[in-house]
């Protein structure tokens, strides 16, 4: 699977969770990450045609993924604390 991660630390057990999840339904997908709005911003591009299920859990996965990325914070993987504004404070 290519993947290109733009976030901090702290949601580094969402990408890796998101990303396993991902590999086990099409290893050849493409997975891109960034942060924006205080959210994870996820893009995925599946190797080739998929089927109506397979993008239900597609997008399952994806949603679950960024309202995790909305609990706790990008740089320490806290669920309260100060650095809520991402990477860089």
């Amino acid at each position: 699977m290519k993947t290109e991660h733009h976030v901090g630390p702290g949601w580094q057990p969402i990408t890796q969770r998101l990303e396993e999840s991902l590999n086990s339904i099409d290893p050849e997908a493409e997975l891109e990450t960034s942060s924006k709005h205080l959210e994870m911003q996820v893009r995925v591009r599946l190797s080739g045609p998929a089927t109506l299920e397979i993008r239900r859990e597609v997008c399952g996965l994806v949603e679950d993924s960024v309202a995790d990325s909305r609990k706790v914070c990008e740089t320490c993987g806290s669920h309260d604390c100060k650095h809520r504004g991402g990477p860089d404070g």
